[in-house]
Order: C-alpha cells, then structure tokens, then sequence
C-alpha cells in the first residue's frame, strides 16, 4: 500500500484496471485517506482505519464536491474520533437520525398548519349539507326539512301559508 501527497492531477488521472472492482490511491499526508474508483469512473475519497481490532472504511465524498485539503481535514477528524474510542460510523448515523427527526418535526408542523387552516376555513354552510346527508337515512322527511330550512339563505321573503 504505496503512499503518495494527493494533487489534482494525480487525484483526476486515477483510473481503475479493468479485471478489479476498484483501485485505491493512498494519501502521505493525511493517515488514512484514500481515493477509491470504480470501473464505472466514479472517484470517492475515503478514510479507512481501525476501530476496535477492525478495519473500518468511511466514504467521505467525490472529488468533485471535496477539495484534497478538504478530504485531509476530514480523515484527521475521523481519526481523532477513533482515538478518542468513538466509532465515527455510529457518530454520523446519530447525525442522519437527527437530520431526520428535524425534517420530520418540520413536516409535521406544515401538516398540523394546513390541517388548522382548512379547519378556520370550514363554514357551517360547507359542513351542514354533509351533516344532514349523513343522517338523511336516519331522519324523516320532515326532520330532513326542518334541517334543510335552518340554513336558507336570508333575504328571502318566505311564504306562509296559500
């Protein structure tokens, strides 16, 4: 497992062989630090160490998105979580898990201010029909009158008698 300094150009000419399913180039400056590509051409930087008495591997990013100073800070932070026995594996699924609560409290919130506003914008002239539909089979005619009537519209001269 040579080790050399990471530079652009040795990080971007990195290629896979292609009788392997990936190729690795090792950083000298950062322990740890990895470049892994794949035959589909797709470079990642990872950091690899041991937690525990095993041989962990943590995929960091693509170059594209993690400059090489970036990816070198990063694996120094990894391994100062190993150092101080924290499996930095465990440490970002406790952050995923976080994320998540927070996006799902924040759904929640936007569930719970459409629900109150469809109910501040119910009216007892949306609600009575269905109310009245669904007792029709219960009432009789002139109870299903009697509740039709309540809700007339006002204004409207109303014919007693002949």
């Amino acid at each position: 497992m040579a080790k050399i300094a990471f530079t652009a150009s040795r990080v971007a000419g990195l290629r896979c062989p292609p009788n392997k399913p990936q190729a690795f180039l090792w950083d000298a400056t950062a322990p740890g630090l990895g470049l892994r590509v794949t035959p589909a051409g797709k470079p990642a930087y990872v950091f690899q160490g041991e937690f525990q008495g095993k041989t962990i591997r943590v995929t960091i990013g693509g170059p594209a998105a993690w400059t090489i100073p970036q990816a070198q800070d990063k694996a120094r932070e990894l391994q100062r979580l190993i150092d101080k026995g924290i499996d930095p594996r465990q440490v970002e699924a406790d952050r995923l898990t976080d994320e998540q609560a927070a996006r799902d409290a924040k759904q929640a919130a936007v569930e719970a201010k459409q629900i109150q506003d469809r109910h501040e914008t119910l009216t007892l002239g949306m609600v009575w029909p269905l109310y009245v539909e669904s007792r029709r089979k219960r009432w009789s005619e002139w109870h299903i009158r009697d509740h039709e009537n309540v809700v007339r519209v006002g204004g409207v001269q109303k014919v007693r008698g002949k």
